[in-house]
């Protein structure tokens, strides 16, 4: 009989519990009453063979799932060996040589923020340098809200650090109601306070003891303001001295939390990982979808029928393209193309719309994602964010400066822009002009996924852009700004060269509107009216102004 393998615990974690039993519960639903999973103890005797009441409070406030090693975590994704190796290295680097107490590592959705953290703590608790890690996830009502944070990072620190047990099960002991108190007297009581009085006992002196907490998932906390609570009590802990953490903390650059980590005090303690501008990560997406394709055609039980030499390298490089930075895009790619049921070269086609889709859905993942982003718009912006999103899809926005043009053609008042764009989160990116107003800048969509998933309605549904209901929607709201003259119109130099619209330009006389869309050439107009202030003309002197959903070509 094969003899069973011993769980691999933290050094020393044992040795405060000598002589001590340990009694299992009466079972699961399986019926095994001798059976004790992890982190499911029922009961827990200490040195002097007394009931460790505290212990088993704090184990049951605490939520196991949202340990990056818990047993519902075998979908959670992490790094690709080959891929994410500098940023790999810059954050152990950081939790050897911190010169500041926190990082914060960020970027638009679907980048891989999760994988990294993730990553991160099975690297460090492997050195033995992780106190305790906690993933966020807005789906699991147990894992997004802040009731059981205190609670789980006390409990994971223990069973890396059991010289905390003592302590931190006291605190319970004394007051049995600690967890239904504020975040920051839990936080200061279960963790602050306890590591405080390890540290002064010279604990953390070697630069090999557990001292990294990991916060994954921080927007994902449903509650905003809990969001806030959160890294107002690591600052606030971290400012008093003597707290010898580092904490490590993944989200998207939701406003709230941009504003915090850039205008809170917390910034005086904060190093800064941008996902988005540093670490280009084409060539990681490139590594990893190359990997997985090659055990696709060594491992799948169909691969004998996969034509060879497969697949492309243009359609290696159009999904790279097509990922514009998001592991997310990669890896769901990856897992629609391996399902066992299907041929993957034909679920591949599928992606690259060579083969119209069966009936399952390749970015099911990514769309709840996207859809989720677009509910969390306040209600009284939804409709200026939808118009948004229409001017920067069907539109060429790289011609229509933000400061100076966009908000009145969307008729926004000063500053809400700014506000809308901030609730569409990392689903678009600005870039500085180029030429004569460096302050200006100029968005776009961070991710060529979301512009597919706002024109197919099967994906958006009630968010679906129509194409021809945006020109209509937009011609109108750019002759609303003809009309009104609220804008100067100028011969400034063109933004873009090699124009379509100069086809409509006017030679001798204003041209006949029969034939051509009014529409269309509201739109183009709205594109380029920079370049081709005779264009505006020619349109303001034609007698009538016609808005339908189609071209006029009678």
């Amino acid at each position: 009989m094969a003899r069973r393998r011993e769980p691999n615990l933290p050094p020393g974690f044992l040795q405060d519990f000598r002589g001590a039993t340990i009694q299992s519960g009466s079972g699961g639903s399986n019926g095994r009453g001798g059976d004790i999973g992890s982190h499911n103890v029922h009961a827990v005797f200490n040195v002097a063979g007394t009931h460790n009441h505290g212990f088993e409070l704090l184990a049951k406030a605490a939520c196991p799932s949202a340990f990056h090693d818990s047993g519902d975590s075998c979908d959670r994704p992490k790094c690709h060996p080959e891929t994410r190796l500098e940023v790999q290295r810059e954050i152990m680097n950081w939790t050897k040589n911190p010169k500041e107490s926190v990082m914060w590592v960020s970027g638009g959705p679907g980048v891989g923020k999760s994988a990294i953290a993730r990553t991160m703590a099975e690297l460090l608790a492997k050195d033995g340098r992780l106190a305790a890690c906690f993933c966020f996830s807005r789906t699991d009502s147990d894992r997004n809200c802040i009731k059981s944070l205190a609670a789980t990072i006390a409990y994971h620190a223990i069973l890396h650090i059991p010289q905390l047990e003592s302590d931190i099960s006291r605190v319970v002991e004394r007051n049995p109601l600690i967890f239904d108190l504020s975040f920051e007297t839990q936080f200061r009581s279960l963790i602050v306070k306890p590591f405080g009085k390890l540290a002064k006992q010279g604990y953390f002196t070697a630069p090999s003891r557990a001292r990294v907490v990991i916060i994954d998932g921080l927007d994902e906390c449903v509650n905003k303001n809990s969001q806030l609570e959160i890294v107002n009590s690591i600052c606030s802990s971290l400012e008093r001295g003597n707290f010898p953490l580092l904490f490590l903390i993944a989200s998207r650059r939701e406003p709230q939390l941009l504003n915090m980590f850039e205008n809170g005090a917390i910034r005086k303690l904060l190093t800064k990982l941008n996902l988005d501008t540093s670490f280009s990560p084409d060539n990681d997406i490139r590594v990893f979808l190359k990997s997985s394709f090659n055990n696709i055609n060594k491992t799948h039980r169909l691969s004998a029928f996969i034509p060879q030499p497969w697949p492309h390298p243009h359609a290696i490089g159009n999904l790279v393209g097509k990922s514009s930075g998001q592991f997310i895009y990669a890896s769901l790619v990856v897992k629609y193309v391996s399902s066992l049921s299907h041929l993957p070269h034909q679920r591949l086609d599928i992606i690259l719309g060579l083969r119209p889709v069966d009936k399952g859905a390749p970015f099911a993942e990514l769309d709840e994602l996207y859809t989720h982003i677009l509910k969390s718009v306040h209600d009284d912006h939804i409709d200026s964010a939808l118009m948004l999103l229409r001017l920067v899809i069907f539109s060429d926005c790289s011609a229509i400066p933000l400061k100076g043009l966009m908000g009145k053609i969307l008729e926004l008042d000063p500053g809400q822009l700014q506000i809308i764009i901030g609730e569409l989160g990392s689903t678009l990116k600005e870039r500085l002009c180029v030429g004569r107003d460096q302050s200006d800048s100029f968005i776009k969509l961070a991710h060529a996924s979301f512009g597919d998933y706002l024109r197919d309605k099967s994906r958006s549904k009630s968010f679906y852009l129509d194409q021809d209901i945006s020109h209509s929607l937009l011609a109108s709201l750019y002759l609303r700004l003809l009309i009104t003259r609220r804008v100067l119109v100028t011969t400034a130099t063109p933004l873009i060269e090699n124009s379509s619209i100069t086809a409509y330009m006017p030679t001798n006389s204003p041209p006949s509107f029969n034939g051509i869309s009014s529409i269309y050439l509201a739109v183009h107009c709205l594109t380029f009216f920079q370049a081709t202030s005779i264009v505006l003309w020619t349109f303001l002197c034609a007698g009538s102004y016609v808005i339908t959903g189609c071209p006029n070509t009678s």
